[in-house]
């Protein structure tokens, strides 16, 4: 087997140019996307779940890259919306592996779950050069600074910079991406700074 050679992708937050929509065709990519966090609640509508889908996608999913979705579901099955609900985020979010979890933080400790599990089991940085965590909750924060440990630069994607906790923006070393504009943060930042913003 042939080993792929490619050129690091590293954080520069020093330029205005975003490297979460930037990326070559080789890198692969991984993703933990908490979509009660990104869709504002535990019961979004069709739309809301559409919405989500499509602003996500312009971060660059491709099919090579390892996606882990979670959210909170009604675990006794009564709940005709919910259920409506899982049946849309499979249906938008197919073939992510979708984790339906219930209790307090249940989505985001499914997916901690998930991350720990690759963390621990290989050397996930000769797979991946970068992750994106779909979320701005704080609980990531240490998920985010062991991924940095192992070598891959971690974005966040959130749906408001009101939702993003400053310990997770700190952990995080690459882009902050704004889903309802499509625009990284800390870029715009740069940008702006160096005059050259629209």
């Amino acid at each position: 087997m042939a080993t792929l050679v490619r050129a690091p992708l590293t954080s520069d937050l020093t330029t205005p140019v975003c490297k979460i929509s930037e990326r070559g065709a080789d890198w692969d990519r991984l993703h933990l996307i908490d979509l009660d966090n990104l869709h504002g609640g535990t019961s979004p509508d069709k739309r809301r779940i559409c919405r989500v889908h499509t602003d996500y996608h312009q971060v660059g999913v491709t099919n090579r890259d390892l996606v882990f979705a979670a959210c909170n579901h009604d675990p006794t099955g009564t709940d005709r919306h919910r259920a409506e609900m899982n049946f849309q985020v499979r249906l938008h979010w197919a073939p992510a592996t979708l984790r339906l979890a219930h209790g307090p933080d249940g989505a985001d400790k499914a997916l901690i779950a998930d991350a720990a599990g690759l963390l621990d089991a290989s050397d996930i940085g000769s797979r991946f050069e970068d992750v994106v965590i779909g979320s701005g909750d704080h609980i990531f924060s240490f998920t985010a600074l062991r991924f940095r440990k192992a070598g891959l630069v971690v974005h966040l994607a959130i749906s408001s910079p009101r939702c993003l906790s400053r310990a997770l923006e700190q952990s995080a070393n690459g882009c902050i991406w704004l889903l309802p504009t499509g625009e990284c943060l800390r870029h715009r930042a740069i940008a702006a700074a160096h005059g050259l913003a629209a």
